[in-house]
């Protein structure tokens, strides 16, 4: 009896061992194996294109806090100092900046409200180095904005002309946010120091024509130089302040309309189509702020 047992468990080892089976086991085929890395390489794109998503995400929330949290830090500048202050986004190094205009020799009005077009642009504009390095929008490896930020009246002719100029891109690059003394936003046309370091193909702006460090800090020797240079000149661009911004992604931005856009190319391939229902609406997000307080307005308000 037992050798009958034994001989047949003996057939059946060998049948399993024939047939590349041992103890209910077998070994997986390569198209199994193709299938899992498949699986897992899907898996793992997934997860990586959602970790982009949450940060870029991320980084445009972080970006419009930080606005509009700065802009309330320029009205309270405006209204504790009794002088009419500007809020410029710098678009090379994300920095915030604090300008506000000098006032009269002859003593009076800290600002003769000029209105841009007509009467004439108001220049003599003085840098007010008040904010610290984290009043800033997110940058990335290489200290550039991840994330751009556009005036929110690209579409207004007087103020934002299309012509291809280094000027007029600088109008659509350059966002400003003006509060008079009482805090109130206002529509002003300012000069500030707008002449880079680099242009933004990269090239070093040759000496004498640049009134902006490496960083792209305003170069404040100049000031100091005899005899003094005014840091603000007639060759910086005149930009108008805005109640309002346009923000997205740079890297998406870049991918639609190239790394330099003329200023017709940005608005017509990029922030017209940023606009809700419109090709690229989901880019990025279109800020309007109370012209009394600096928050955002939402709802009906707007």
């Amino acid at each position: 009896m037992f050798a009958s047992e034994t001989t047949q468990f003996e057939s059946v080892r060998a049948a399993e061992t024939r047939s590349g089976c041992r103890s209910g086991f077998r070994a997986f085929t390569l198209v199994e194996l193709l299938v899992v890395v498949t699986l897992i390489s899907i898996m793992l794109a997934l997860s990586a294109f959602t970790f982009r998503s949450i940060r870029d995400s991320g980084q445009m929330a972080m970006a419009k806090n930080a606005i509009l949290t700065y802009a309330g830090v320029a009205r309270s500048y405006a209204i504790e100092h009794h002088i009419e202050t500007t809020m410029a986004i710098n678009p090379y190094n994300g920095r915030f900046e604090i300008w506000h205009l000098n006032p009269p020799a002859q003593g009076g009005a800290w600002d003769p409200f000029s209105g841009g077009i007509s009467p004439p642009f108001t220049d003599g504009y003085a840098f007010a180095p008040v904010l610290d390095r984290a009043a800033s929008l997110p940058v990335d490896s290489s200290g550039r904005p991840a994330v751009a930020v556009f005036p929110v009246d690209y579409d207004d002719p007087a103020y934002r002309p299309t012509a291809n100029t280094e000027p007029n891109l600088d109008n659509l690059m350059w966002t400003m946010f003006c509060f008079d003394e009482n805090g109130r936003m206002v529509t002003r046309t300012r000069r500030i120091a707008t002449r880079s370091f680099n242009y933004r193909d990269g090239t070093p702006r040759a000496v004498g024509s640049r009134n902006r460090l490496p960083d792209e800090t305003p170069d404040l020797s100049l000031l100091e130089m005899s005899p003094a240079q005014a840091l603000v000149m007639q060759a910086d661009t005149a930009v108008t302040s805005t109640r309002g911004f346009v923000i997205c992604d740079w890297t998406k931005a870049v991918s639609v309309v190239g790394a330099s856009p003329t200023p017709i190319e940005l608005i017509t391939g990029l922030l017209r189509e940023m606009r809700p229902g419109r090709r690229f609406s989901q880019l990025g997000e279109t800020i309007l702020m109370d012209r009394y307080s600096a928050k955002e307005l939402v709802g009906d308000k707007r």
